[in-house]
């Protein structure tokens, strides 16, 4: 996965690799993987490849709704107890366990935790309780409440999973970068009402709701804030289109040769002369 094309560089790395003990005196140690000291200068080329390889791919834009539906599905089916097959040596099913059973170190465990792939998505898509594991869970004592939100978590698990074979996904709208000073609640996050409402609160107590309320204030304000910004900045893309518009429809010939910029306040400028008699031919 980190190498690209035209470099053997990873492959160096893997074909000379070694586990080596690494003593730490007093009989103490631990071992490590080493390469051989030739390598050293090419080891910094190697991590800068994992890295640009990494942000290209798990921290693209498209990539970031995938992957957060992906968690949704895992949460979902660890919530509700989904059990997946156990199989034998010719594929038949000799048991159903917890799908919790995979984060086990024991045989199960291992053969759960292989069925954790690309696979599990589509499993999820389509699976419904087996009626065997609902009698266990009876025989378990396990009560209609907990089951009944065992079901509720499945059904959200399934519905995230239909989602995500629709490419029904949430969209990236634009991202804001905030400081510890932007997230810091400020005096003018609480309002005398709540204050009001803490009297008789014991005083440490009061101090710790105080903070709670003003840093719940500070982020609906930064939310507000971003969310304006993004109104924004969609309207600025809105006029860029039409002006892309306007431009492609007053295309004259003083203004050829012009720069990109100053074409496109000139397109805006025709946008709006032609907003303007519109306007002026409705009003009469």
């Amino acid at each position: 996965a980190m190498g690209q094309a035209g470099s053997d560089l990873p492959t160096q790395f893997v074909n000379n690799a070694r586990v080596c003990w690494m003593s730490e005196g007093d009989g103490r140690g631990r071992t490590c993987v080493a390469w051989p000291g030739k390598m050293a200068q090419d080891a910094p080329g190697l991590f800068r490849m994992r890295f640009n390889m990494h942000h290209k791919v798990y921290q693209h834009r498209k990539v970031f709704p995938f992957e957060e539906k992906v968690k949704e599905i895992y949460v979902g089916a660890f919530r509700a107890h989904m059990h997946l097959p156990i199989l034998d040596g010719n594929g038949s099913i000799t048991a159903w366990k917890d799908i919790q059973e995979s984060l086990k170190l024991t045989a199960d465990g291992v053969q759960l935790f292989l069925q954790l792939d690309d696979r599990i998505l589509k499993v999820v898509e389509m699976y419904h309780t087996p009626a065997s594991v609902l009698a266990k869970w009876r025989e378990e004592g396990v009560s209609m409440k907990a089951i009944e939100e065992r079901e509720k978590s499945m059904c959200a698990a399934r519905k995230a999973a239909q989602e995500l074979e629709r490419r029904d996904t949430i969209k990236f709208v634009g991202q804001m970068n905030l400081s510890e000073l932007d997230v810091e609640p400020k005096p003018e996050d609480i309002t005398p009402e709540e204050l009001d409402k803490l009297e008789g609160v014991d005083e440490e107590e009061k101090k710790a709701l105080i903070r709670k309320i003003m840093k719940k204030n500070r982020m609906k304000k930064l939310k507000k804030q971003f969310k304006a910004e993004i109104l924004q900045s969609e309207s600025v893309a809105e006029s860029d289109d039409e002006a892309d518009e306007a431009d492609e429809d007053a295309s004259t010939p003083a203004r050829r040769g012009v720069d990109k910029e100053r074409r496109m306040e000139l397109a805006r400028t025709v946008l709006r002369t032609r907003k303007s008699k519109e306007d002026g031919g409705q009003d009469e």
